[in-house]
């Protein structure tokens, strides 16, 4: 007897899609569960699709900043990973110089998935999320731990290093990340926005284009950044290069994945990087938020 196939003309409307024991959440059923609007039912469809010819159990990624491997709580790594190795962002840990950034490679099950959540987070409006959303308290098994850098350029087997526990538990960190280090440059905040803030400061350097390059390479060396804790109220009320209006901020960018770190501020507070965390921190109703603020007259 021929095995039955799911054929997304022959379900009914409404009618939820089980793939190998599991239920994935109705296009209906996406969309109610998020505050905004998401991309359409295609979207929703190429989004089950592609999981579903995903080999399984399926590599996923998460990066965390620590002293050191060993400072990782294998007990809340947190509950969103990407599946892919790039799209890992160092938005969890503790910021600053001299902390490492790595990133941990674990593979997760079907039954593992928070799917509702995953389906919806790959169906924001605004860009492609590569979301993986593992179940709360699950336990997870460690392929290894790779060097953030590494992550740029795809990932192997072969990039892995060995991890401290075989297993990890998928539970959201407690709090916020302590500021420990008050200052840091341009390199100590992260490598991934590092040419990023290098056209930031080419944007708002005078003269910039008359400057020797080795005049130029002091001017981005001597950079600094303070981190310290901001209210939002700051942020709307002080005037600068770019106006901000809390009440007219895109809604559409807030829940995103992997949004606990500090955001980037000029030192009169317009934001440089950080929108997606501004926007949650608003949803949520966060008076306050940790950001690195580039010291005046560097």
């Amino acid at each position: 007897m021929k095995k039955p196939t799911t054929h997304w003309l022959l379900q009914p409307k409404t009618a939820a899609v089980v793939w190998k024991g599991i239920r994935f959440p109705t296009y209906e059923e996406v969309c109610g569960h998020s505050e905004y609007p998401l991309k359409g039912k295609k979207t929703y469809k190429e989004t089950v699709r592609g999981y579903m010819r995903d080999k399984w159990p399926l590599p996923i990624f998460r990066c965390i900043a620590v002293d050191s491997p060993e400072a990782i709580d294998t007990t809340h790594v947190g509950t969103s990973w990407t599946y892919t190795a790039d799209s890992a962002e160092p938005y969890y840990g503790k910021y600053g110089p001299g902390r490492g950034i790595y990133v941990l490679v674990a593979q997760v099950r079907p039954d593992q998935v928070n799917w509702l959540e995953t389906i919806a987070m790959n169906m924001m409006p605004n860009d492609t999320e590569c979301e993986v959303t593992v179940k709360e308290g699950e336990h997870i098994e460690i392929l290894g731990i790779m060097d953030y850098k590494q992550s740029f350029e795809g990932y192997s087997d072969d990039d892995l290093k060995p991890f401290h526990a075989k297993m990890v538990t998928a539970s959201q960190e407690s709090g916020q990340p302590a500021i420990t280090n008050p200052t840091a440059g341009i390199d100590e905040i992260s490598s991934r926005f590092h040419q990023e803030l290098i056209d930031y400061i080419d944007d708002v350097t005078p003269d910039w284009c008359d400057t020797e390059p080795a005049e130029w390479d002091a001017i981005i060396a001597a950079q600094r950044f303070e981190l310290r804790r901001v209210s939002l109220d700051e942020l709307e009320s002080k005037p600068g290069r770019r106006d901000l209006d809390l009440d007219e901020l895109d809604m559409s960018m807030a829940g995103r994945s992997r949004t606990e770190g500090p955001i980037i501020l000029d030192n009169d507070l317009s934001v440089i990087d950080g929108m997606h965390r501004l926007t949650t921190a608003v949803r949520d109703g966060v008076k306050q938020l940790d950001a690195y603020v580039r010291i005046p007259g560097k």
